[in-house]
């Protein structure tokens, strides 16, 4: 007898067991701070002898600017962190940094900060910043400061009280500006577009809404019959299925085959019909 060869790695094979077995089927950290120390500065230009720079670095981009007084001052100093940590963090919105503690530094020219260590590494209101200052003359070595941070932006509230299972209207909603990182909860920020959300649970007039109040409406439910799409490297069929499970635009939900009782997973298209490939 001949051996049954390996074939379900190929399309028609896939497509067949996908369709039941018939083929086409239809279905505090101040204590740590330390001086800036110059003391390391490389004699050669900076672009020359600079040493390569670790992979978690970041750069703030047109940090070189001119320091006519001849001093690095506390506000430059956040200037520069804030920059550095909006753009390594991706940060919109009002956002402030302040130096806990700071002693303005003589430097000649032009400076730049190199960004090189941030603890924690994410948004938060207080953290731990190591970074180098940058001359024509070299780099300076680590400086450690402790930073406090603030982050204003609009979040939603309720504009009147919302019950659960209702649909979000933007009449029902209203925006406040609050410092998110003083939040201990998972606020919804003002440019979310809550268009498709439903509630699941019941908020207060004047209360945050908070992304555990809020659900996307499944675009198909659970014991739904759906249109069943497939395709993939020339072949295309269509069956019926049914849906195991609820699920949104885009998301992977378990169908199964209605003729054969076979399960797959398949994308959402819309309100009836999802998507396989193979």
């Amino acid at each position: 007898m001949k051996r049954v060869s390996r074939s379900l790695s190929s399309p028609f094979a896939f497509a067949t067991l996908l369709c039941g077995g018939a083929f086409p089927l239809w279905a505090g950290v101040e204590n740590f701070l330390s001086e800036l120390d110059f003391s390391e500065y490389q004699s050669k230009p900076a672009l020359k002898s600079a040493p390569a720079v670790p992979a978690r670095t970041h750069t703030t981009p047109d940090a070189v600017f001119s320091s006519h007084s001849g001093l690095i001052t506390k506000e430059d100093i956040e200037a520069r962190i804030q920059l550095a940590l909006s753009k390594r963090f991706g940060l919109r919105g009002d956002f402030q940094v302040e130096v806990t503690q700071w002693e303005s530094a003589q430097i000649q020219g032009n400076w730049s900060l190199q960004l090189l260590q941030c603890s924690p590494d994410r948004p938060s209101s207080s953290a731990f910043v190591r970074f180098a200052v940058v001359t024509a003359a070299g780099k300076s070595s680590p400086v450690n400061v402790a930073i406090r941070c603030r982050h204003v932006q609009e979040i939603y509230i309720a504009g009147r009280a919302l019950s659960r299972g209702d649909r979000i209207a933007a009449d029902s909603l209203e925006k406040r500006k609050v410092d998110v990182f003083r939040q201990n909860v998972r606020v919804i920020t003002g440019e979310t577009n809550l268009e498709g959300y439903e509630l699941m649970a019941s908020v207060s007039p004047g209360s945050p809404v908070l992304w555990n109040h809020v659900n996307a409406i499944p675009l198909i439910r659970k014991g739904q019959e759906v249109d069943v799409f497939g395709n993939g490297k020339g072949i295309y069929i269509t069956m019926k299925g049914l849906a195991m499970q609820d699920g949104g635009s885009g998301e992977y939900i378990k169908i199964r085959n209605v003729s054969s009782k076979q399960e797959f997973k398949a994308k959402v298209l819309n309100e009836n019909s999802v998507k396989v490939s193979f």
